[in-house]
């Protein structure tokens, strides 16, 4: 009887641990969840990051088409490291980002007022020969979520002068 009695101790013993652990997983999955589901090390964040910022800065119109072909891979693959798109040039103001994520309160503000578009058509816009600033923004996990595009504008010279004199 007492080998019995012991018996049940140990499976009562089984049966609240199995029980802790799930309440463990329970929690642990109910925090990725709140953050997005982005369960990445800094290195892999680095590695994801590292073939977006080599475009930063000034860009030819060539490479801003290879880096948007890039973004639109990027979105397709993976649903939780999507990158909007905002495209500014003289006359268009173009924002190109995942349906899913339009309500996304994190938005930057300057995207607040531009057109929704996709990144086809913002590829479609950009003209090869003209020079254009890059920019990214990343979220709390220092993963780019957005990627500013517009029209280089040298301060030394007029915006309105093509450097055709005569």
């Amino acid at each position: 009887m007492e080998n019995a009695s012991k018996a049940l101790i140990i499976a009562g013993a089984i049966l609240l641990s199995i029980l802790i652990i799930g309440l463990g997983m329970s929690v642990y999955n109910s925090s990725t969840s709140v953050t997005g589901g982005i369960n990445l090390d800094a290195t892999e964040i680095r590695a994801h990051n590292s073939q977006f910022t080599a475009y930063e800065g000034r860009q030819k119109g060539s490479e801003i088409k290879t880096l948007l072909g890039m973004i639109q891979s990027n979105n397709a693959e993976y649903d939780d490291r999507q990158i909007t798109v905002c495209f500014s040039d003289k006359s268009t103001d173009l924002t190109a980002y995942d349906e899913q994520n339009m309500s996304n309160e994190g938005e930057p503000q300057h995207m607040l007022g531009s057109q929704v578009s996709d990144i086809s058509t913002i590829r479609g816009k950009v003209k090869s020969k003209t020079t254009y600033s890059v920019t990214f923004e990343t979220n709390n996990s220092n993963l780019i979520v957005y990627c500013g595009i517009k029209v280089y504008e040298s301060i030394n010279s007029p915006s309105d002068d093509d450097g055709d004199n005569g």
